[in-house]
């Protein structure tokens, strides 16, 4: 992956998605940049699936602060949500998300619940794909993007075409963002990522999978080529036993994973803490 400064000078590299977010969380802001089909949303996915997973990680061994959650959205559904709003109750790039959210998961009422509430709690990650597809609502989305900029406890990472970055730096927008690229695997080192992972599994199971993903990859061979991606998918797959057949479809089952984890989590700790109330009481009398 490379990384150019603001004053345009080569930069280091990084060489997987878990760096870009760890840059991210420490407050770098992030634009991944190119041409058509060059690996930008590939890019904006990985480091999702990045954050997801450790969100998962942190729920599971129950660190007591909660996590911070990616929130990936596309400028073109941005673009549609102001088209069909009243500008005047959008004043802020977290106006903007709430109402995504609100749009997104309006069926998923546990999902919705817990992004508002860790919007609220400014524990996001937003990422927003593709900004030259935001139409005429770009400069105003950037605009807010650069206002939320001086939040330091929210990341920020974006997509958008090079012409379409480099007018919004001609505009002063976007001043705080470098670009970066990811690297992807290749052939061989994906298949021994599967066998790793399915290491211990029914031969059964792994041929399942390895047919499914087949027929996936004709379409979208960066699901395969993703390290990030590829885990997660395993992870879905051995739970439905059926792997998402698009990109924003693995999302939404990787957000609703963590909607259960964290449900089951509170549960637990709920009916723990009504053990030892009535043990509590119990005493005393």
């Amino acid at each position: 992956a490379h990384k150019e400064s603001a004053e345009e000078k080569s930069g280091e590299v990084t060489r997987c998605a878990t760096e870009l977010l760890s840059r991210l969380v420490k407050g770098d802001f992030i634009c991944v940049i190119g041409p058509p089909a060059c690996g930008k949303t590939i890019t904006m996915f990985q480091t999702t699936c990045a954050a997801v997973a450790e969100a998962k990680e942190q729920l599971e061994t129950r660190i007591s602060s909660p996590p911070r959650l990616p929130i990936f959205m596309r400028a073109a559904e941005l673009a549609k949500i102001l088209a069909a709003t009243d500008s005047a109750n959008v004043q802020s790039l977290e106006a903007l998300v709430q109402l995504y959210i609100s749009a997104k998961y309006q069926n998923d009422p546990a999902t919705m619940d817990l992004l508002t509430q860790v919007l609220k709690l400014k524990r996001v990650l937003i990422l927003i794909d593709g900004l030259d597809e935001a139409a005429k609502y770009r400069s105003t989305i950037e605009g807010w993007i650069d206002q939320a900029t001086y939040d330091q406890n929210v990341g920020l990472m974006v997509s958008t075409r090079e012409y379409a970055f480099e007018s919004s730096r001609a505009c002063r927008r976007l001043s705080e963002f470098v670009p970066v690229k990811i690297q992807e695997l290749d052939e061989g080192a994906s298949d021994r990522l599967i066998a790793t992972r399915f290491q211990g599994s029914l031969s059964s199971v792994r041929q399942g999978f390895s047919e499914q993903l087949d027929s996936v990859v004709q379409y979208y061979l960066e699901m395969k080529r993703s390290p990030l991606m590829l885990c997660l998918l395993i992870e879905v797959f051995k739970r439905e036993r059926a792997i998402p057949s698009k990109r924003h479809l693995l999302y939404q089952e990787l957000v609703k994973g963590l909607a259960i984890s964290h449900m089951a989590k509170h549960g637990t700790d709920e009916r723990r803490s009504r053990r030892l109330q009535g043990s509590t009481a119990d005493d005393a009398t």
